[in-house]
């Protein structure tokens, strides 16, 4: 019964954080086609369907993760790989495999024993040497541990985060169970936030969060107001009313540069990016964009005739148009974690070549 009376108001809630953000869409005019046919077929699978909460992850209903099973079939020819001993033969097998050899060299194993993946949303699992995880929980194993090696002694200068794009708040669930005290702050699209709240009041049931109904009337949201909470799901349309020492860490990981340009350029002239003490990113060297029309990746053709502001076509969203000019570098590196990219060649053959370079980066004022 608490289940269900849980997700029929995060449902309400839904629906109103959905028609906010249409309106905010259309009203400053957003390239939205692509991602408003994604996230609205998401939001009325929801809608129809409440108890896909569920199974959220299991059917990677916001994200895709690895491992990944579409049918029984390929889920029995993923377990028979696991224990043959040309096993990295299998695309996944050799993803998750590369993730822990990765993982295992930088990373205390006892940590990932400690925070192994929670199992809200029924994800499928890999498991090694005792650990059950993931890809993208390696991940965030991993820009923990940055963390860890670069911030930890300007700790207790950091007592909010705000992550965009956090989809359904993995990333924060882990770091809010390693630094307990600390406030997170999620933004992403409406039906990923209701994921999101969902997700976080499973995992931590006492937490208190704020989300749309605690926000909409408020035309700035102070510091003081966030720190009464564990976690604030925020809507998009709210970001520039965070007040301007509301975010002492902003994160951004793998979708910044896979946004259309309009879209960074509201994030990267946000009141939060302007000032924020702390700004931690992972993303793509170098990312082209997508046109909805033609289901392709390539350059903004009614900018294709103009330079962005360091003298390049729009034909991608580059390193150097992030805006790392306005801090002072911590740490600047490309991340080993996505040094190969593993494809299915053929039914039972894998192709392994190298993965496009992602960088690490963390920046103070």
């Amino acid at each position: 019964m608490e289940e269900r009376i849980l997700i029929d108001k995060i449902l309400n809630e839904l629906k109103d954080h959905n028609e906010l953000f249409l309106k905010f869409n259309k009203d400053n005019n957003f390239p939205h086609e692509f991602w408003k046919e994604y996230s609205q077929s998401i939001y009325k699978e929801i809608s129809s369907n409440p108890s896909i909460f569920l199974d959220f992850r299991k059917f990677n209903l916001t994200v895709t993760d690895v491992p990944i099973f579409s049918n029984n079939l390929k889920k029995i020819i993923f377990y028979m790989y696991k224990y043959l001993f040309f096993k990295k033969q299998h695309s996944q097998i050799a993803d998750l495999e590369d993730a822990f050899d990765f993982i295992k060299e930088r990373v205390d194993l006892n940590i990932l024993k400690k925070y192994p993946v929670p199992k809200i949303g029924n994800p499928e699992t890999y498991k090694k040497k005792g650990i059950s995880y993931t890809f993208r929980w390696i991940r965030h194993h991993w820009i923990m541990q940055l963390y860890k090696n670069f911030l930890l002694k300007d700790d207790a200068n950091i007592e909010t985060v705000l992550d965009i794009g956090s989809n359904y708040g993995q990333f924060c669930l882990l770091f809010k169970k390693q630094f307990p005290s600390k406030t997170f702050i999620m933004l992403d699209f409406p039906e990923k936030l209701a994921v999101c709240n969902y997700y976080l009041k499973k995992e931590f049931p006492t937490s208190k969060i704020a989300t749309l109904n605690d926000l909409k009337s408020l035309d700035i949201i102070k510091r003081d107001f966030i720190k009464k909470f564990d976690f604030v799901i925020l809507p998009i349309p709210y970001l520039n009313k965070l007040d301007k020492d509301a975010v002492d860490l902003l994160t951004n990981f793998c979708s910044f540069n896979e946004m259309p340009i309009k879209w960074k350029d509201f994030y990267f002239n946000s009141q939060p990016m302007k000032n924020t003490k702390y700004f931690m990113t992972l993303n793509r060297i170098a990312k082209q964009q997508y046109d909805s029309r033609s289901k392709k990746w390539f350059g903004d053709k009614k900018n294709e005739d103009k330079k962005n502001h360091h003298g390049k076509n729009n034909q991608a969203i580059y390193v150097i148009d992030f805006p790392f000019e306005n801090f002072t570098r911590i740490h600047f590196d490309t991340c080993k974690l996505f040094r190969f990219q593993n494809n299915r060649k053929f039914i039972f053959f894998n192709e392994r070549s190298y993965h496009e370079p992602l960088f690490e980066y963390i920046g103070t004022k």
